[in-house]
């Protein structure tokens, strides 16, 4: 009996947690574009390891930026590649002499990416840092929709959304991959239209550098490997500096899908195996409400199967779960312009709470590999 009341209460809060989500995702306005001088100066940043099938793409995108050349720079930073990257950089770099690339290396790091970017605010000539990935593009009103909400509420950091590049037809991972996906982009707009933001994601992201510079002493996650995204955010929030997101189609960088399904695993394990270090007591909460909601929906169907419950009680809890989860994710999606992978959902809810489970035990229980390297928790 016991056992039974803490599951139904976990479901509940899940539920509760979620349904505040989706509300904040509506709350959240909607970034009006305005026509303004661009005063901001930006120094981008990108960490690359083997990222020769992507980088031509994301330069391109970098070169094609409505912005004037004289106030942004563009960092590359090289994490030990042992493809053609380096090479791309440096024709890039040559091509197009009126942007000011600079190029640099990387150093053997248990935290690469987070210790590349220290690297970079020691050399960078502006105050706000423009952070993205290797694999992304970047959408032409970048730079200056960062500029517009920089001039208009002054925030130390601003979020972004992140979606995908699509293709004509969308393998069994991708569609899987997406829907996860939309679900943590409307968890992370949810959060911060509800006032309590927790989570942001590095492919879209710009900060105040003298901020992050100022708190970097104080830090306890730079000795882990991920989370230079979402530890800043809430390193952020715990001085009480003010934080914003920008919810606008275009500011949406677009990332790829993972090659295969085992490296989607791989990443997710990467992603949660930070989560434990959260300093926002928030984010914790959220992590594991939404672990044991996942983790109890595997017990149901085994319960169910075997018999211990009855099948129509554990078919209404994993409904209401389904249900609820949808509004969500489909919010979120017609934001993205991707309403048609919505067809997709259910499938992909039957899966999520084993893929989810799985990810979560073994980034507790064991280490990660990741771009070729191995990881400890």
């Amino acid at each position: 009996m016991l056992f039974q009341i803490l599951m139904f209460s976990m479901l509940f809060l899940y539920l509760v947690l979620i349904g505040s989500f989706f509300i904040g995702f509506r709350k959240m306005p909607v970034f009006l574009e305005k026509e303004m001088v661009p005063r901001t100066d930006f120094s981008l940043v990108v960490v690359y390891r083997n990222e020769a099938e992507n980088l031509p793409e994301l330069l391109n995108s970098i070169v094609g930026l409505d912005y004037p050349r004289e106030l942004f720079e563009v960092f590359l930073v090289n994490d030990h590649s042992e493809d053609a990257s380096v090479g791309i950089c440096e024709r890039y770099a040559k091509g197009f002499p009126k942007i000011r690339f600079q190029l640099l290396n990387a150093e053997s790091s248990l935290s690469p990416k987070k210790d590349a970017i220290f690297l970079v605010a020691g050399k960078a000539r502006f105050e706000y840092l423009a952070i993205t990935d290797a694999d992304c593009l970047l959408p032409s009103q970048w730079l200056r929709n960062f500029d517009q909400l920089l001039q208009e509420e002054s925030p130390v950091l601003i979020a972004g959304p992140v979606g995908f590049r699509h293709t004509m037809s969308a393998s069994f991972s991708e569609a899987f991959e997406e829907i996860d996906f939309l679900s943590l982009q409307g968890s992370t707009i949810g959060g911060f239209g509800m006032n309590k933001p927790f989570m942001c994601n590095s492919a879209n992201l710009c900060y105040r550098k003298s901020a992050y510079l100022h708190l970097q002493q104080q830090r306890r996650d730079l000795g882990i490997a991920s989370g230079d995204d979402v530890f800043l955010l809430q390193h952020f929030l715990q001085h009480q500096l003010p934080v914003s997101f920008i919810k606008s189609e275009k500011s949406i960088v677009q990332t790829g899908f993972q090659k295969s399904f085992q490296q989607l695993f791989w990443q997710r394990v990467r992603w949660a195996a930070k989560t434990s270090a959260y300093p926002d007591a928030f984010g914790k909460i959220v992590a594991i409400v939404v672990f044991f909601t996942n983790l109890m929906t595997v017990t149901w169907f085994f319960f169910a199967v075997f018999q211990f419950w009855n099948f129509q009680l554990v078919f209404g809890m994993i409904l209401a779960k389904f249900l609820v989860d949808f509004p969500l994710i489909a919010v979120t999606a017609k934001f993205f312009g991707r309403k048609a992978v919505l067809t997709s959902y259910w499938w992909a809810a039957v899966i999520y709470p084993f893929f989810s489970t799985a990810v979560a035990l073994r980034s507790v229980f064991g280490g990660y590999y990741w771009k070729r390297r191995p990881f400890k928790r």
